[in-house]
């Protein structure tokens, strides 16, 4: 048995853990290895996925069965004009985590990127090991730690006028909570 690696110290890597789809679905030992890299890293990239219809899903089946949620099981990700969602639009999106107003967000998100081309310019994930970064407000500010980590507080998703009007909700939390 492997043990997790430790929380304490930001995980950082210049390239994601790579899985194979034809090895993940056809033997147990590729699904084993891709679970490993999804445990010990948080994410793992698999290449040679078909981009054919539900494809995708029945790569998530492998894990668990997928559940909906408000977009549907399975949704595109596409650039609308006059997006009311930021997932929607070509702008810049900051650090957060998908649909964390919901009482269990997803616990695995899955993104499937069907085409590709290298004459797009932005469209690229950074991915943040928080780990660390809870691990050091923990030790830092230890009372707002507490509040953030006792106190409930409801949430709610914000459809504002513009784009960043839908993070507002999620803001003001965190401003009267002062840090020092």
């Amino acid at each position: 048995h492997e043990e997790r690696r430790k929380k304490e110290t930001p995980l950082i890597t210049e390239s994601l853990p790579i899985s194979d789809y034809h090895e993940v679905m056809s033997s147990n030992e590729g699904y084993y290895e891709w679970m490993k890299q999804v445990n010990f890293f948080g994410m793992s990239l698999l290449k040679n996925v078909p981009t054919i219809d539900r494809q995708m899903v029945k790569v998530c089946e492998k894990i668990a069965d997928p559940q909906p949620h408000a977009y549907r099981t399975v949704f595109d990700v596409v650039t609308v004009e006059n997006a009311c969602d930021a997932a929607y639009s070509d702008a810049e999106l900051i650090f957060h985590m998908d649909q964390n107003y919901f009482e269990s967000p997803p616990g695995i998100q899955v993104l499937f990127c069907l085409k590709f081309d290298y004459c797009v310019e932005g469209g690229e994930s950074v991915l943040v090991d928080t780990y660390p970064v809870v691990e050091e407000l923990r030790r830092k500010h230890p009372k707002q730690f507490e509040v953030l980590t006792h106190v409930p507080y409801f949430t709610h998703r914000s459809y504002g006028e513009t784009l960043n009007d839908q993070f507002v909700e999620s803001a003001e939390i965190f401003s009267s909570i002062h840090f020092v």
